[in-house]
């Protein structure tokens, strides 16, 4: 009980700070960069379940997030659905097809596993590029209607009174509370069982096989919710933005944010959204800069960000009441 108490005002804090934070005086701009990091938050912590809580390697997190985002896209386009019936049927079929990867995928472990979620990643970007009657091919699918709400348009736009900011920034605190719950049940425990020694695992009776599905699937509906949200958010979607490389993008972010720490995936998509933009004045330098900057963390931090933080602040707290002791004495 108590416990449920002192959790609950850190996620009441968190919504009031989203639902303000628009109006604080931030820029079109500047809300535009960081409603993409909210997105990319979304797809880390999903995709940190898979990754750093059971200890499954998947190469095509992309994929699921173009999953959403064109199904989200074409119901709204094509049969004129709302977005708030569109975005949860794109995350449901995400799901499908993550749950379906996740058990073709049971024979396989290491890099046989990251080889066979790559070919997926890139069978599903042939698959939006060679079917225009759904993806629209290369041209992909443009003039997404605004989601809206209250008969309010959901957009950045200084006079727009929901912002998709705030779509995707409660989407990053609903997976975020969903699988913080999820990992502190018996569930999150079978996971990291499954990560550290599933042979073990398997010898006391735990169906491993159902758990492995189970992350891909959940994992898969948080990319496609977030596809949902970026589908209105730039009103365009194409098979240029679900390749390998979106890919590998996520999985930087949940390395350098710190594995099995949805925070640390919240602080990863930060920084890959900022750091860019604060180096676009030296853009012949940005990529050498930025190599640099991810080598340091990695080698510096290889618990991540939110890993390296944490050691700092224990740290801190141990010299102080250390002083602190000796004063005493």
């Amino acid at each position: 009980m108590k416990k449920t108490a002192g959790i609950q005002p850190f996620w009441l804090l968190a919504v009031i700070a989203v639902g303000v934070l628009p109006f604080s005086g931030l820029g079109t701009y500047t809300l535009q960069i960081l409603t993409l990091a909210g997105i990319n938050a979304a797809v880390a912590i999903g995709l940190n379940l898979v990754l750093g809580t059971a200890g499954q390697i998947s190469l095509g997190q992309a994929a699921f997030v173009g999953i959403g985002a064109y199904a989200t896209a074409r119901l709204m386009t094509g049969a004129g659905v709302s977005f708030w019936l569109a975005m949860p049927a794109g995350g449901a079929l995400a799901g499908l097809i993550g749950a379906a990867l996740g058990y073709l995928a049971l024979r396989f472990q290491g890099h046989y596993l990251a080889m066979i979620t790559l070919c997926f990643g890139l069978i599903m970007h042939i698959f939006f590029l060679e079917f225009p009657f759904l993806t629209g091919g290369a041209a992909g699918i443009a003039n997404i209607p605004y989601a809206g709400i209250l008969g309010h348009a959901i957009d950045n736009g200084r006079d727009a009174l929901f912002k998709t900011f705030h779509l995707s920034w409660f989407l990053v605190l609903l997976i975020y509370w969903l699988l913080n719950n999820l990992t502190h049940l018996g569930s999150g425990r079978v996971l990291a069982a499954l990560r550290d020694d599933p042979i073990a695992a398997e010898s006391v009776g735990v169906p491993t096989a159902v758990y492995k599905v189970q992350a891909f699937a959940i994992s898969a509906v948080a990319a496609g919710l977030a596809g949902g949200v970026y589908a209105v958010h730039t009103h365009y979607v194409g098979p240029e933005l679900f390749g390998v490389g979106a890919s590998l993008e996520f999985l930087i972010i949940v390395v350098i944010g710190g594995l099995g720490s949805p925070v640390g995936a919240i602080l990863g998509a930060l920084l890959m959204a900022v750091l860019p933009e604060l180096m676009r004045s030296y853009e012949e330098y940005r990529l050498l800069f930025f190599g640099m900057i991810l080598m340091v963390i990695v080698v510096a931090a290889p618990g991540g960000l939110w890993g390296g933080l944490s050691t700092g602040v224990v740290r801190i707290c141990s010299a102080l009441r250390s002083r602190f002791g000796t004063g005493g004495a």
